[in-house]
């Protein structure tokens, strides 16, 4: 949840009884979570509860494992960094149209010496023609 503005946070909810710890773990090892989401147990006996890691950052991997004396369960939260493209879009859209247009500009000259080249050619037989 969040932006790249305001930061970003990741949410874990867990179920299981007896009551899972969670625990936040990336590269660098385990981080503090915030646990103060609210506890509750439903009808069935499972208690759910839920952790909050705060800054979390794009291009890294963060795990939440939950486990209790019955077993253990993960998932995994990897936040994509912004795109390339989305960076250089708006700063490489100038240099397209510009390249676009030296493109257009090199072929019409082509097709103009080609053309002044075949007028040329039909003047000159012409000329020997009428001479013989």
């Amino acid at each position: 949840e969040g932006t790249e503005a305001s930061g970003f946070k990741a949410v874990c909810h867990v179920q299981g009884s007896p009551l899972p710890d969670v625990q936040w773990i990336e590269p660098d090892g385990v981080r503090e979570g915030d646990t103060s989401f609210s506890l509750s147990q439903e009808a069935n006996g499972q208690y759910r509860a839920s952790s909050q890691l705060l800054d979390v950052k794009p291009g890294h991997q963060y795990i939440c494992a939950a486990s209790n004396s019955l077993g253990k369960d993960q998932a995994t939260l990897y936040l994509l960094p912004p795109s390339p493209e989305s960076l250089t879009t708006k700063s490489s859209f100038p240099l397209l149209v510009l390249l676009l247009a030296l493109a257009l500009g090199i072929k019409l000259l082509l097709a103009l010496g080609v053309g002044a080249w075949v007028i040329k050619r039909r003047f000159n037989i012409r000329a020997i023609n009428v001479e013989h």
